[in-house]
């Protein structure tokens, strides 16, 4: 049901950057240099210029903005040599993104049960929370600088769609999980993003309770599809993904030119 380019265009939505650039099909996106998919180009769209006349105008851009320059590429990237245009430009490998959708439209055992449990622990708060303060949680457990965290609030201060902001506590009431998840409701959709567990917590459950609240909180929005986006280098949250039921549908990866 999904195109590569109809989920590129929703997760861009969904993580805003602060000021973008739309050029012969591209989409040039700046943000202060906080994340590679707010201060990337975005290459899902239709390419007719020469490659070389793009790629300087690119590489201007960025450095007059004085941000290293990040190319997100795809299968459906175009033109469909530019992968390989790129590589013999300099441009290497920085990551890969596994993007992965959940069918909502299958009420399973696990989905219920995770209703039962956050309606029956509101108050502990995995529930929609106050943007602020859950900027400040979100600051101390990802550890992020103050520059990073300013970047981090404008990027989100422009998302308009319903938006639950997730926290999660340990036993002695401290918030030790964030995470957010964005509802489009034309296209029935959500996209689980910025999750994080504070390092000391880590391996204790509370990524996975956290996720599951949130994928209540879509349902009960309306969603029939979920889909978040994960490091391929992240080996424990890839098998926790994939007991909840989430399935690859693509990878994106990211393009740099190194100094």
């Amino acid at each position: 049901m999904w195109s590569i380019a109809d989920l590129e265009r929703i997760s861009l939505s969904m993580w805003n950057a602060t000021e973008e650039i739309e050029y012969d099909g591209w989409i040039l996106r700046f943000a202060g240099g906080y994340t590679g998919r707010a201060n990337s180009v975005q290459t899902y769209g239709g390419s007719s210029l020469p490659l070389p006349q793009k790629l300087a105008y690119c590489e201007a851009m960025y450095a007059e903005r004085n941000i290293p320059i990040l190319f997100k590429m795809t299968s459906a990237s175009q033109p469909h040599n530019l992968d390989a245009f790129l590589k013999s430009q300099g441009y290497i490998l920085r990551n890969t993104t596994s993007v992965q959708l959940l069918d909502m439209t299958q009420d399973t055992q696990r989905i219920d049960d995770a209703f039962t449990f956050w309606v029956g622990n509101a108050q502990d708060g995995i529930f929609p929370h106050d943007i602020a303060k859950w900027m400040e949680h979100a600051q101390r457990i990802k550890q992020i600088s103050a520059k990073e965290d300013a970047s981090h609030q404008a990027i989100l201060a422009r998302l308009a769609m319903p938006t639950c902001y997730g926290i999660i506590r340990d036993t002695s009431g401290d918030v030790v999980g964030v995470g957010i998840c964005a509802y489009d409701p034309h296209e029935k959709i959500g996209g689980i993003f910025d999750i994080a567990v504070h390092p000391d917590s880590r391996r204790a459950g509370y990524g996975r309770k956290l996720t599951e609240s949130l994928l209540v909180w879509g349902r009960m929005q309306g969603a029939q599809t979920i889909f978040l986006q994960v490091d391929m280098s992240n080996e424990k949250a890839l098998p926790l993904y994939a007991s909840l039921g989430f399935t690859e549908k693509y990878r994106y990866w990211y393009l740099h030119k190194p100094d």
